[in-house]
């Protein structure tokens, strides 16, 4: 994988042999699958996911790389759902790896669902394109640099004060304002945990909580969309796709994060 084990081990844990021991095994997993071929290759992939689950039910939870090797074991056992699920997971945590972005661009282009952008979410991602463009850890990193542009050229300006400093100062608090509201909004996201992502091969989305309710989509929901949780009712999620568009799906088909 991407991420050493001995990398993760160090990073994550004071864990000791048992996880190390872990990491080594689902390391070895991926590997062989990456060597095999049909079933022996998904076979082998889920194997190596099946213990990293193990390891981010505990500590590894707040780790990015045992979280995005975790997406890359179920992308290559053809679990597409749970691959974007942990690559997104993943990408709250990581400060920028290429890697992992380019792999969530993979799965999210190999999902089988094509629903476009509604108006209102195309003038959202108008209005707050740096929210869209830019990973979570970026602009993490563009927050934190410009905040500390601003109180460093204001500090100098107190010695010596020039238009341009000035205008330095106040582009960086606009762009520390800007960023910081982003960033915001991915720790309230994070603490409601109102983001999921369709984990079922396939789900009937329904018009009302219950198997009795009419068909919201003609051939179902499938693996890897991504929906914004709106309300839990009786295990179902009310939730709104991208296009504006809401419904219902039982909670076993929707991971949430």
């Amino acid at each position: 994988m991407i991420a050493a084990v001995v990398a993760l081990s160090v990073a994550v844990f004071a864990a000791g042999s048992d996880v190390t021991s872990m990491l080594a095994l689902a390391d070895s997993a991926y590997h062989e699958a990456l060597a095999s071929e049909g079933m022996d290759r998904t076979i082998l992939a889920q194997r190596s996911a099946a213990v990293l689950e193990q390891v981010a039910t505990g500590k590894g939870r707040w780790n990015g790389h045992v979280l995005y090797n975790l997406g890359t074991a179920y992308h290559l056992a053809g679990d597409l759902g749970r691959a974007v699920l942990n690559y997104r997971k993943a990408q709250r945590l990581l400060r920028g790896l290429p890697d992992l972005e380019a792999n969530l661009e993979l799965a999210l282009a190999q999902r089988r669902d094509r629903i476009e952008p509604g108006q209102r979410e195309e003038i959202f991602r108008a209005l707050f394109f740096w929210h869209h463009l830019l990973s979570p850890a970026a602009r993490r990193w563009v927050f934190a640099g410009s905040f500390l542009v601003f109180w460093l050229v204001l500090a100098l300006n107190v010695f010596r004060r020039t238009g341009i400093a000035t205008a330095i100062a106040w582009c960086a608090a606009a762009i520390a304002m800007a960023l910081g509201l982003s960033v915001g909004s991915d720790f309230m996201a994070g603490i409601r945990k109102d983001h999921g992502v369709i984990v079922a091969q396939e789900a009937t989305a329904r018009t009302g909580p219950g198997a009795s309710y009419a068909s919201a989509y003609e051939g179902g929901l499938h693996a890897g969309t991504e929906t914004r949780i709106v309300e839990h009712e009786a295990g179902w999620f009310r939730v709104r796709l991208i296009d504006g568009s809401e419904c219902w799906l039982p909670e076993g088909s929707v991971e949430r994060y």
